[in-house]
């Protein structure tokens, strides 16, 4: 039934999220959380081997517990301060790389079809709607960067308030911190390729209206663990693209990658417009 609802009208290839692009963006995050990770590391292991005697001598002392809280105060200001920066160069930088290679694949989609004219201001950072497009999900993105350093912070300062507070020896602290920075990682990815997925379908979706496309055909994509059963049964169901398909799932109107991890994408349905001139030998844009 997919199959045969897509026959009947005519699209164009989808864009899919660039590989190398998510692979530089998870690196580059992996760098500053392992940078982080040896800092807290060395520091609160000098720290605690000089109270752990202390500590585990009368757990009920005080000054232990507030050098250790002093210290991560410390850490954690230190680390917001350079994930900030770090985001308002690599967010632009990350966003503005997907764009390219949308607008690259959506051109060369159009080509393929067989048709012309499409002109390139359609698809410019210049034009107010992509612009808006562009600086909502570098914005998202820089927010979400920013979370790294005090999410991480929070359950570092659980663990070492139990270990000081129950007598817990530095290995056992040490281990414990290398799982808590293990979690950060992983969130990392997880963001890397949920913002890829995202960024590439807004960013096509924007991209199609300016050159006046309005709807598009579900392919639904499945997730590396498991599928939304309600995005498996929207593949190859026809949207449009200021609507997308209804969610029963998160009870919502949704649009390809806007849910978290959502690998979906779509096919852009020709304009009648576009076939009408090609037929009589007009270019799409005039």
């Amino acid at each position: 039934m997919a199959k045969r609802q897509q026959d009947k009208v005519r699209t164009l290839r989808a864009v899919n999220p660039n590989p190398g692009i998510r692979a530089a963006y998870r690196r580059a995050l992996r760098a500053m959380i392992r940078a982080m990770r040896e800092d807290y590391e060395r520091r609160l292991t000098e720290l605690y081997a000089v109270l752990e005697p202390r500590i585990i001598g009368d757990a009920k002392w005080r000054s232990p517990m507030e050098r250790v809280q002093d210290a991560l105060g410390a850490l954690g200001e230190k680390w917001t301060r350079k994930f900030s920066t770090f985001a308002d160069k690599a967010a632009p930088s990350f966003v503005k790389g997907v764009f390219g290679r949308v607008v690259k694949s959506r051109k060369q989609a159009v080509e393929e079809a067989g048709f012309a004219g499409v002109p390139l201001k359609s698809l410019s950072l210049k034009e107010q709607a992509m612009d808006r497009r562009v600086q909502a999900l570098i914005a998202e993105n820089v927010a979400l960067i920013k979370t790294i350093p005090q999410d991480c912070l929070a359950r570092i300062q659980s663990m070492v308030t139990r270990a000081v507070a129950g007598g817990q020896s530095e290995a056992s602290l040490a281990r414990d911190i290398a799982k808590a920075f293990g979690v950060t990682e992983r969130r990392a990815g997880v963001i890397a390729r949920d913002q890829t997925l995202k960024a590439t379908q807004s960013i096509a979706q924007t991209a199609d209206k300016e050159m006046g496309i309005t709807e598009g055909v579900w392919i639904h994509v499945p997730g590396r663990k498991s599928s939304r059963p309600t995005h498996v049964a929207m593949n190859g169901k026809k949207f449009t693209l200021t609507t997308g398909l209804w969610d029963s799932e998160v009870s919502k109107w949704v649009k390809p990658g806007e849910l978290i991890l959502c690998a979906c994408k779509y096919r852009s349905v020709v304009p009648e417009s576009w076939v009408a001139k090609k037929s009589y030998g007009q270019t799409v844009y005039e």
